[in-house]
């Protein structure tokens, strides 16, 4: 084999190894948000995808489709090249449609893989942790944690301790 030929199969391999990466994190993705869905027993109309514009720090920013369209969910998807989890901003409206002020409730998902096993990790801060997707009490266990939370939101208003786990709640 030449080493140009050696170089082009190293891109191929690269390439489908990247592929292959992101098609498993989608994946992961797909059975955490349908299994949240589930568990919660969330509406369709009230679930919103929301995309990071890529900054950091003060500038960081996950926000909704422009134009009154929604991100797909691997719309929505950025990698992190610097951290090695992917980011998805969820947010979830509480209020019932034309009633204000909207009332929801949002966090963030970060999902990476190591050793071929998925890492989640609840906002930018939040203690990355080993799920099996597969098994419905783990993820379970962790549907609970996010909702016992919101409800720990909601019951301390004034007190923001767990923004800094990636949850936000809001009225408008």
């Amino acid at each position: 084999m030449t080493k140009y030929k050696e170089l082009q199969q190293a891109q191929k391999d690269a390439a489908k190894s990247w592929y292959d990466f992101r098609e498993r994190s989608w994946r992961y993705y797909f059975k955490f948000i349908g299994g949240l869905i589930d568990y919660c027993a969330i509406p369709d109309a009230h679930l919103t995808y929301l995309k990071w514009n890529l900054e950091s720090g003060e500038d960081r920013r996950y926000t909704e489709a422009e134009g009154g369209s929604k991100y797909t969910l691997p719309g929505a998807l950025e990698f992190d090249e610097e951290g090695g989890f992917w980011h998805l901003g969820v947010s979830i409206t509480l209020s019932e449609p034309g009633h204000f002020p909207v009332r929801w409730v949002s966090f963030l998902l970060c999902i990476n893989e190591i050793e071929g096993k998925p890492v989640v990790r609840i906002g930018l801060d939040g203690k990355g942790q080993t799920l099996d997707m597969d098994d419905e009490g783990q993820r379970g266990a962790l549907y609970e944690s996010i909702v016992n939370q919101w409800l720990k939101m909601f019951a301390e208003p004034r007190k923001r301790k767990a923004k800094t786990l990636g949850f936000s709640i809001s009225s408008e």
